[in-house]
């Protein structure tokens, strides 16, 4: 892609679509600075974990009409438990947070972590703002973490959990928990 030429991701955006994981966002450019929506975050999770198991059965959405341009992405980034709705919302348009993105990852690679063991603290010393990770993540981005597979750019100690993660991001950290797995 024409915008990706020096940006820090592209080794990581290049692998991806090179398999059909990740695609341009508009014609000949990727935008890789740009956030991503949950409607996007989660055709990008049928493609990237396409074989995860059901973990719960869909729910049909107020806001996620079945002719919705991803409602099947939806409904099986649910099933999976990827990912969670808001009552009967699920919010296709609103952005992805690094928290959130990160929470589907450790899901998709159904990883875990001793819940005992006080991840709480484990972040605030491994991250500068791990104080602010949201208490549903802080297992799910421990057990990232521990195994070094979180990508903060430009600060390796600065997470910012409640940033929407742009689309650089994303592709360096599934690219890493493909690598991973």
């Amino acid at each position: 892609c024409s915008d990706t030429q020096n940006h820090w991701a592209r080794p990581f955006i290049d692998g991806l679509a090179a398999h059909n994981l990740i695609t341009a966002a508009a014609g000949s450019t990727f935008r890789p600075n740009h956030p991503l929506t949950r409607a996007q975050f989660a055709v990008i999770l049928q493609r990237t974990f396409p074989y995860q198991a059901k973990y719960r059965n869909a729910v049909q959405f107020a806001d996620v009409p079945p002719n919705h341009w991803a409602a099947a992405a939806i409904a099986k980034a649910y099933e999976g438990g990827f990912l969670s709705g808001q009552g009967q919302t699920f919010l296709p348009n609103e952005y992805v947070t690094r928290s959130q993105a990160l929470v589907a990852i450790a899901n998709g690679l159904d990883l875990t972590i001793d819940p005992k063991r006080n991840n709480g603290r484990f972040l605030t010393s491994v991250y500068t703002d791990g104080a602010e990770v949201p208490k549903y993540a802080i297992d799910q981005i421990a057990a990232l973490s521990d195994r070094k597979l979180v990508v903060n750019y430009p600060d390796a100690s600065t997470l910012n959990p409640n940033r929407p993660i742009s689309r650089g991001e994303l592709a360096a950290a599934i690219y890493h928990a493909l690598a991973y797995q």
